[in-house]
Parts: structure tokens; sequence; C-alpha cells
């Protein structure tokens, strides 16, 4: 996401040209600034977007793999800004008629490369550093070392190292501590849902008497604090499953 958002800012600055390194001009007209997104502006975002995040994730990258793996990630975003890029054509011609159409590529929008990311996000694949020369391969290849030299990841693909820990259940290592008995919004079930019965559990609403500086009614102490009064308080809560003998 922070290598497309950076393609994204450079061609921003292009477009609105802010940027005197652009090798696209930006064009005058009577109303406003306009500027067409030249391919050689698309190439110079390209790979000044590159540069930029080799500098920042990969000269300080601590291992071989990891270098890899910020590598490929970074294209992934790069290359998503690439493929998501919108075609506008105007038509010319005597009287608005279509006698010769140019087109170009546009501004992406940002919201749909996001959405995007999120889509390879969700099916991102595990990967194991192979070899210098073969880098890196899905983990399910490494079993295979013979299919696994002529398996090569897609240009779009993100990858990851090493599994999420299971944020569901407590766990020393990270020091979370799980969901069980955590609250939630009780008017906002999609996040209740996500906590509770994604991770096992089922929702409990009860009534506590608080003090809550959101629902119950301030006090004002003379003179001149105002502090957070009691009153009850609807919650919802990540609770166990109740066992039922039959």
């Amino acid at each position: 996401m922070v290598a497309a958002g950076v393609t994204f800012s450079l061609m921003q600055s292009c477009a609105r040209g802010e940027n005197n390194r652009c090798p696209c001009v930006v064009e005058h007209t009577k109303n406003n600034k306009t500027q067409r997104t030249c391919k050689e502006n698309l190439d110079y975002a390209f790979k000044r977007a590159k540069r930029v995040m080799r500098s920042m994730d990969v000269k300080n990258a601590p291992s071989p793999e990891r270098r890899l793996f910020n590598i490929k990630n970074f294209k992934a975003g790069i290359k998503t800004i690439q493929k998501g890029l919108p075609k506008v054509c105007r038509c010319h011609g005597i009287s608005g008629a279509c006698q010769q159409t140019s087109c170009w590529k546009s501004m992406p929008n940002i919201r749909k490369v996001s959405e995007r990311l999120r889509v390879l996000y969700d099916n991102s694949v595990k990967v194991k550093y192979y070899s210098k020369r073969e880098g890196l391969k899905p983990a399910w290849a490494i079993k295979d070392r013979k299919s696994a030299k002529t398996i090569s990841l897609k240009s779009e693909q993100i990858v990851y190292l090493e599994s999420s820990p299971n944020y569901c259940h407590s766990n020393s290592r990270t020091g979370h501590r799980g969901t069980l008995r955590r609250y939630c919004d009780p008017d906002n079930e999609v996040v209740c849902r996500n906590l509770c019965e994604g991770c096992g559990y089922r929702t409990v609403k009860r009534v506590v008497y608080e003090r809550n500086c959101d629902k119950c009614r301030k006090q004002f102490s003379w003179c001149c604090t105002v502090s957070c009064g009691m009153c009850n308080v609807t919650k919802a809560q990540c609770m166990l499953k109740v066992k039922v003998d039959y």
C-alpha cells in the first residue's frame, strides 16, 4: 500500500505540474492547467517509486529472504497501479465529428487500487527462500525441489514469510490477550461478530453500572471541574459458548 501510495503521489505531482523532474510539461488552457498523463510521466513515476522503496525497505533488510520479500511486495503494489490505470479517449473532428480519436492513460482511482490490494492481501502466498539463484518460491513447492525450479510467482501476487499468530487466543510471545471477555460496541454487530463469533465465542449483552463520559451525564463541581457521571450502560462481551448436554 505504501508503494502504491508513493507511485500515486508521484503521478499526481506530474499531472498538476508540481514536479519539475517530470518529462511532460503541463499544458495551459484559458480556464485552468490541464495535463494528460503521458507515458513518459508514468514511466518516471514507476521508476522513481521503485528507487524510493528500495532505499526505504531494501537497503537495511536483515537477511536475503527479507530483502527479496520487500522487493516482491513493493513491486506488487506498483504493478497494481500500472494495471489499474483507466483509459481516457477524446474525439477530434469538425463540428464534434469523431474523425480521429486520441487515447491515453489517466490517473488511477486510489480507492479501487486499495480494494484490489486488499483482495491480493487476503489471497497472499506463503513463500520460502529457495536459494540465492532461485530466490523466493511458494512454501508448498519447496517439498518438491525439482518442480519448484519451474514455479514463478506472478508479478501482482503479495507474499508473506511467516504465518500470522492467532489473535483469538492469548499469546505470551506477542503479548496479545486474545478476545475472550473482550468488550465491543453492542450497536456495531459486524465488529462484535468478527471479534466474538469469528473466534468461536458468543456475544453476550449485559448492563453494567459504571462511570462513562459518553453515555452518562457529566457532573460539574464548583469550581471548576467536570467529571463523568455514573449510569447503566449496555455492553457486549465475548464469552465462552455454553455446553448443552442432551
